[in-house]
């Protein structure tokens, strides 16, 4: 993903997908097996790189590279099933409306 600026490293492009699927920071370190501060320290490029003001850009950037595909077509919707909470992506469902 690159919106603006310097292309995304792997882990951060990572970060990114789990944001699109409206995880909270402490999910996603959770999910990636590592220290919450790591994740904030990714979200905090990701925003300076792809020029993005808060993590719903980024979610909205994420939905339109994806050509607005739906949660589960993104892999959000397995993701929180195995985690037992099932939850599209709140800026998909606004989307819809």
């Amino acid at each position: 993903m690159r919106c603006f600026g310097a292309p995304l490293s792997a882990r951060e492009q990572e970060v990114v997908q789990l944001i699109g699927c409206a995880f909270s920071n402490k999910e996603i370190a959770r999910k990636l097996g590592v220290n919450l501060g790591t994740i904030k320290f990714h979200a905090h490029n990701i925003l300076k790189k792809t020029g993005c003001k808060n993590r719903t850009a980024i979610a909205m950037a994420l939905v339109g590279k994806t050509g607005g595909q739906e949660p589960d077509d993104l892999g959000c919707l397995q993701d929180t099933r195995q985690a037992g909470r099932p939850r599209p992506s709140p800026q998909l469902r606004t989307m819809r409306s």
